[in-house]
């Protein structure tokens, strides 16, 4: 048997959640949906295929999903100037963040739509060491 690629799961999540017509069917739809990734062998790929289906959700809605690795808890006026970058840079109207702790290095890595931005310190000194490697 073929294995069935996440973005077919995807789809599959996305029109049974539109054809539940009450919570109940819902719950009995997702509850299909489960036991069909484990008929397969492929219940490994739940957070995958969550995750998945909430950025098509976002990106419906003109949203992007961004995940942020820091040190500490950015600053609005980081997280305010790093939007407006990616809200230009992805043709959306907002972003949704995701926060995350990152004690090893300092700064901010913002993870968004398969791309990553470093501007960490580790990834600061990387660009400066490359640049001068370069010249």
């Amino acid at each position: 048997m073929a294995k069935v690629k996440i973005s077919d799961y995807v789809l599959t999540l996305k029109s049974l959640v539109a054809e539940s017509q009450s919570d109940q069917e819902l719950s009995e739809n997702f509850t299909g949906f489960l036991q069909l990734l484990r008929q397969n062998r492929q219940l490994d790929l739940i957070e995958q295929i969550l995750a998945d289906f909430e950025r098509q959700l976002y990106h419906e809605q003109g949203k992007l999903l961004a995940v942020v690795h820091s040190s500490d808890r950015p600053r609005e006026s980081q997280l305010t100037a790093v939007a407006s970058f990616l809200c230009s840079r992805f043709q959306v109207k907002d972003v949704i963040w995701r926060v995350q702790t990152d004690l090893s290095s300092p700064g901010l890595v913002i993870e968004a739509n398969g791309e990553r931005f470093d501007w960490s310190l580790a990834g600061q000194l990387e660009r400066f060491k490359t640049s001068i490697q370069a010249a």
